[in-house]
């Protein structure tokens, strides 16, 4: 059995460096604890602070955001398009081999 955890990204009423702060404290204790997964609540309408949890930019860039998860020790990344778009969607699937293909190179 995998085990893993969603972590929510709105923390109303707090300081918004507070919560990015407990956001990453909080995926710290999870390598700890050698969950298998680790996901980012998406939130769209909410009161307070809202940390995006969107992956976006040039491949070079969403390579670079992996290897800062792989330096803490996750292996699997999972991508949920925010959109039903057939065309986006699947240019953004070529894109993702492309991030994949650069992350195998060493």
């Amino acid at each position: 059995m995998r085990v893993g955890i969603s972590l929510t990204s709105a923390h109303r009423g707090q300081d918004p460096r507070a919560g990015a702060r407990w956001m990453i404290e909080r995926a710290g204790a999870a390598r700890r604890a050698s969950l298998d997964s680790l996901f980012v609540g998406d939130h769209h309408a909410t009161p307070g602070p809202y940390y995006q949890n969107v992956v976006f930019g040039t491949v070079a860039e969403v390579v670079e955001r992996f290897r800062g998860l792989a330096a803490m020790g996750y292996t699997d990344v999972i991508v949920r398009h925010l959109t039903d778009e057939q065309p986006r969607v699947l240019g953004s699937l070529g894109r993702l081999a492309e991030v994949r293909q650069a992350l195998m190179e060493v």
